[in-house]
């Protein structure tokens, strides 16, 4: 699952670092292990910061707890699409493209799409010898440096630990 839950991040990631220029990105998420909060994710982490020289924060909130500004924009772009297709009932289309590329005409939310090869992409960049980093389920906040380092913290009060990493 974490090969999906990065290619569904991979294309604003580098929009954000490559077009944007950001040198810092915090992504704030819920937090099932089984998506965000595990080894191929923090493998992944620490491969951006590295490769473009920057610094990456993954904020875990308690599953069912709000995300603020992100469920707003998700509840926002959900009526968006109930109304296209309200107003539009005898309207189809052959692609799900389609109905982003239309829906972004109308918005200035960046939308992105991917299919199963870019699940596949993602997947190959993952290392298949990548050993359990103790206490993952514990923490709450994973940042990767551009030094290769990484930290983790298990509440936001206390100080960042590095993680012992074996790639």
């Amino acid at each position: 699952m974490a090969d999906a839950a990065w290619c569904s991040i991979k294309d604003l990631l580098d929009y954000l670092i490559i077009d944007q220029q950001k040198k810092r990105i915090d992504i704030i998420s819920d937090s099932p292990s089984s998506q965000y909060r595990n080894k191929p994710s923090i493998y992944m982490l620490n491969q951006y910061a590295t490769k473009h020289a920057i610094t990456m924060r993954w904020i875990f909130l308690e599953c069912g707890h709000g995300k603020g500004v992100a469920d707003a924009i998700s509840a926002q772009m959900k009526r968006k699409m109930d109304k296209y297709v309200s107003f539009n009932p005898t309207k189809s289309y052959e692609k799900t493209s389609d109905f982003v590329h239309e829906i972004q005409n109308s918005t200035s939310i960046k939308l992105f799409t991917y299919d199963q090869s870019h699940v596949d992409e993602i997947r190959k960049q993952i290392l298949h010898t990548l050993q359990t980093v103790k206490g993952t389920a514990e923490l709450h906040e994973i940042i990767a440096e551009p030094t290769d380092l990484v930290f983790g913290k298990k509440t936001s009060d206390q100080p960042q630990v590095q993680l012992r990493l074996r790639f």
